[in-house]
Formats: C-alpha cells, sequence, structure tokens
C-alpha cells in the first residue's frame, strides 16, 4: 500500500537536501508503518440486508439529441477548461501551490484488511500530530473496507475522525 500526503499551502525548501550513504536497514527502522492485525469487534456483515431492486422503464428523451448538438457544439462560444470552472465556483483566496510527500509503504497486498487498518491507523496518527483531519482517498472495493472497519470502530475511537473519499 503507497501513502502520499498532499499539503496545501505547500513547503518550499531553500536548503538542498545533503546526498549520503545509508544502508536499507537504517532505511527500514526509521521509514516503518507498524502493522496492527484487524479483528472485528462484532460481525459486521450480518447487519446488511438487500430489498430486490424494482425494474426501471424509461424513455430516453436524449436519443435524438445527438445531431443537434453535433451541429451547435462547433457554434457555440468556447468554454473555460476545468481550471476556469474551478475559479469561477471558488470565491476564497488562492491557498498557493500544494506539495506531495512520499510517506512509508507497507508491504502487504492493499485489499487485506489488516493493512487497510494498519494505514488508517498510521495516518490518523499523523493527522493528529500535526493537529489536522484526515482524509483518505481510496477506489470502491479499498473504500468499502475501509468504511466497514471506520464504522465498526468504538465511538470514542481516533478512526472516526478520518474523512473517507
Amino acid at each position: 500500500m503507497g501513502i502520499i500526503a498532499g499539503i496545501t499551502p505547500g513547503t518550499k525548501r531553500t536548503a538542498p537536501i545533503p546526498r549520503m550513504s545509508v544502508s536499507s536497514d537504517n532505511i527500514n527502522s526509521i521509514a516503518k508503518v507498524n502493522i496492527q492485525y484487524y479483528k472485528p469487534q462484532n460481525d459486521f456483515m450480518t447487519k446488511l440486508t438487500f430489498s430486490e431492486l424494482r425494474e426501471l422503464k424509461a424513455m430516453d428523451r436524449t436519443a435524438c439529441l445527438d445531431l443537434l448538438s453535433l451541429v451547435v457544439w462547433p457554434l457555440k462560444n468556447p468554454t473555460s477548461g476545468w481550471s476556469g470552472i474551478m475559479q469561477m465556483i471558488h470565491k476564497e483566496e488562492y491557498p498557493g501551490k500544494s506539495t506531495v510527500i512520499f510517506l512509508p509503504m507497507i508491504d502487504m497486498n492493499a485489499s487485506n484488511i489488516s493493512c487497510i487498518y494498519s494505514t488508517l491507523l498510521f495516518v490518523s496518527n499523523q493527522a493528529h500530530r500535526y493537529n489536522r483531519t484526515p482524509v483518505l482517498t481510496f477506489d470502491q472495493p479499498l473504500y468499502w473496507k475501509t468504511l466497514t472497519i471506520i464504522q465498526n470502530e468504538h465511538p470514542n475511537s481516533q478512526l472516526k475522525s478520518v474523512v473517507l473519499h
């Protein structure tokens, strides 16, 4: 599992980073995430119930608009791209360029529930050190597993403060 941190506003380094020779043992002792094995407090999967979905039949009212959009597209005014739209909707002060920092890797299968749990604990501890709210982004399968871990924690757990995307 790879972990990166985005920090806004970014940090600037004025001094060059000195190059030195270090052994892999030194790196392993410094850049390390403690693996915490996850044991759920209760059987949270039994709480899930699924209801039957009814079949939706709807007429596609946009099916005939393809020709119209092809004709109108070259005639309309140019629109702003993604950054232009973001500038139009955000009225606050620009916080500046972000910095991306690479954090330690966890040498486990990313879908392993203990790997996800260890990642959650590591990130929430780092955020707590800097008095920040931890925000994590996962793809859909890892999001689902992470959500079940967080919901299964005690109400006063540090993991309850994690914002999950």
